[in-house]
């Protein structure tokens, strides 16, 4: 083993979190300098075994605006590096990172039962199938927009200013991040485009209650209100868009 990979070895012992050291999770590291009074993740695991309340059904016309107000107050986070195809890294060491779903992506994703990561361990090319994401809505699949090196599969979720799904643990170039970084005004543009999408559906659907129209099914997500096909079509629109 080289002294670099011996190094690079050490700097991923001494950064695993508590959880991960003490066996209670599969995969987490620290990014906090084990400030775990403050973690939110360290909250979210000391309450896991208190019950779930369950959501109250909401008119469709609630459950849009209530989209609408979380997409509206999305700030970029300047821990992150927003890339092509609505995904961001966050930085651990030594040009690796963790790689996952924009905030954006995920306040659109109010409903989804799996994510599936498609590529093993190795090296990725750009416009590779990496993700797909599955819901009672169908399907969606990501593409990498940029080269890069997957170290491993990971499954964590961070709540800071938006909830983050992360899912593999990569290395890439800065030249691959730089000539792969979605701008600023290009994200702000997306939001500016869904916002304007789902408020056009709010003023031309009705309010249809608690129920969708056709019967029985409680009102909860964006795609029961605007259909799968509206749904996906956004999805699309964010998620397979790099050059």
């Amino acid at each position: 083993m080289s002294k670099q990979e011996d190094k690079g070895k050490r700097l991923f012992h001494d950064i695993k979190c508590i959880w991960m050291e003490s066996n209670n999770v599969g995969y987490k590291l620290c990014d906090r300098g084990f400030d775990c009074e403050n973690c939110s993740f360290d909250k979210a695991i000391r309450n896991a075994a208190q019950p779930a309340s369950k959501a109250e059904p909401a008119r469709s016309n609630d459950v849009i605006q209530r989209i609408i107000d979380h997409i509206g107050s999305e700030e970029l986070n300047s821990n992150y590096t927003y890339l092509q195809n609505h995904l961001v890294l966050k930085n651990l060491f030594n040009h690796t990172f963790y790689l996952g779903l924009s905030p954006l992506a995920m306040h659109l994703l109010d409903q989804y039962s799996s994510v599936e990561y498609c590529v093993g361990p190795g090296n990725v090319s750009q416009g590779d199938r990496i993700i797909e994401i599955k819901g009672d809505w169908g399907s969606v699949d990501i593409t990498s927009p940029m080269s890069f090196t997957c170290l491993g599969k990971i499954n964590t979720e961070e709540k800071e200013d938006s909830l983050v799904r992360w899912f593999s643990l990569i290395k890439a170039s800065e030249e691959e991040m730089n000539a792969n970084t979605l701008p600023v005004s290009d994200y702000h543009r997306d939001i500016v485009k869904v916002t304007k999408k789902i408020t056009q559906i709010q003023l031309n659907y009705p309010d249809v209650g608690y129920t969708m129209m056709d019967g029985g099914v409680k009102l909860q997500f964006l795609y029961q209100i605007i259909g799968t096909d509206n749904y996906l079509n956004i999805l699309n629109s964010l998620f397979n868009k790099s050059k």
